[in-house]
């Protein structure tokens, strides 16, 4: 017998033609997904304003130091920011690429107070003093954000301005508006809580900075191509339509996002790529219009004007959530009068989870996926799902209304994250289907 030799290669250079297969002799092709760190930016508070395209800074800050920890962990990697939207308007689609645009203007730097002067509402500026009022000793307080350039918040911007240069060293704006100086000095202020999240000095953070490459384009306005359906994309899911997707990519690996028809169709609707999630999720708060910070060892008032402020990064005392598959059963018919049935329990918090089926023998993503809902993933609760067998992706799709037995056996698994990072446990019993 011929000894036949395992050659790995990845799906992008299958795609791209670039694997040459030896005729002299029986290899197997063992198709690899390259892996790709992955962040998500919902248009919501703390990140941006439902209207808006600026990174509002109690958001800001906290990204950018799990950022800036990611690109020291793992430098050289490349960086695509991609801007989704619900609508199919050509606004709703110039408003993905400013979103996206953001993102990128934020990871530079001084692009960011651009950004911010060129797109920022009457609304941003008022969240954006709050967060200096509540952050710093600053008092700036524009009271309530109504989105309206009233006296309150002309007053509160010109006592940011009679800070700034003591607390960063910069120069103020002038005008009945704000300047680009005034965008400038908050950035430097957002890059200082950031350094101070990750534990970095000005120096580190200026490196991180500097070594930050991207795809190129940096940054594209996907409009509504793709949506929260589940795609190829492996272990990809996003929790909001409207959003930006901060991905980054493999120096050796990027996507050729220029040349594609639909940009962003290699890496969500092809099987090149598998998501490593950067887990983050801002959950202290700071309340808005009072221009103090919250007490220390107490819960969440309730009120009005309740924000998410920048989380420390520190490590602290935390009860990790699971999802537990109890029971699945270990055949199906597709469309027969006996569904398969799953049994699973969820232990502790979790933030979001889901089911998904896959062709053990076929390989591929998701042919079947469906979240847990909110009441779901509640502690100490149990649910039994029935499945008949239908496919509901649009891998799953590509394969036929519902599975059959040409790619038996199948698999299932739960992917959660229940504040530990994405987790995945998957059955020890595959899903036969006769």
């Amino acid at each position: 017998m011929a000894i036949r030799d395992d050659i790995r290669v990845a799906w992008l250079d299958v795609a791209r033609g670039e694997v040459e297969i030896p005729r002299n002799r029986p290899v197997r092709l063992i198709l690899e997904r390259a892996e790709i760190g992955y962040l998500e930016f919902p248009v919501e508070d703390p990140f941006f304003s439902p209207s808006g395209a600026m990174v509002l800074p109690e958001g800001a800050a906290p990204a950018l130091a799990k950022l800036f920890q990611l690109a020291s962990d793992q430098p050289g990697r490349l960086a695509l920011a991609l801007g989704h939207c619900q609508s199919a308007s050509s606004q709703a689609k110039v408003m993905s690429q400013h979103r996206a645009d953001g993102i990128v203007a934020l990871l530079g730097g001084p692009p960011w107070a651009r950004h911010c002067h060129k797109h920022h509402t009457v609304a941003d500026l008022q969240q954006s003093l709050a967060w200096v009022a509540a952050t710093r000793a600053v008092k700036c307080d524009p009271g309530t954000v109504g989105g309206v350039m009233n006296a309150q918040t002309m007053a509160a911007l010109e006592a940011f301005r009679s800070a700034v240069e003591a607390e960063v060293g910069a120069p103020p704006g002038v005008g009945p508006t704000p300047h680009e100086l005034d965008w400038d000095a908050l950035r430097l202020m957002v890059d200082d809580e950031a350094a101070r999240l990750a534990g970095m000095t000005e120096t580190e953070l200026a490196e991180v900075r500097d070594a930050f490459k991207f795809v190129a384009p940096a940054s594209i306005g996907c409009g509504h191509t793709w949506s929260l359906d589940p795609i190829a994309l492996h272990n990809y899911e996003p929790q909001s339509v409207v959003r930006v997707d901060l991905f980054f990519f493999p120096e050796a690996l990027p996507p050729l996002i220029a040349k594609e028809t639909s940009p962003g169709e290699s890496i969500y609707r092809e099987r090149n790529y598998s998501c490593q999630p950067v887990v983050f999720a801002p959950s202290e708060k700071t309340v808005v219009g009072t221009g103090q910070p919250p007490e220390t060892g107490g819960g969440i008032s309730e009120g009005e004007g309740m924000r998410a402020a920048p989380p420390p990064l520190e490590s602290t005392e935390a009860v990790v959530g699971v999802v537990v598959l109890d029971s699945v059963g270990s055949t199906l018919t597709p469309g027969g009068p006996a569904p398969l049935a799953l049994r699973l329990s969820v232990r502790g918090s979790v933030d979001i989870a889901r089911i998904e089926v896959h062709s053990v023998s076929f390989g591929g993503g998701a042919l079947f996926a469906r979240p847990l809902s909110g009441s779901e993933r509640q502690d100490d609760t149990t649910t039994t799902i029935q499945w008949d067998g239908r496919t509901n992706t649009r891998f799953g799709a590509s394969l036929g209304p519902a599975v059959t037995s040409a790619f038996s056996p199948y698999q299932l698994s739960v992917v959660y994250d229940g504040g530990g990072g994405i987790q995945e446990r998957t059955t020890a019993f595959p899903i036969e289907v006769p």
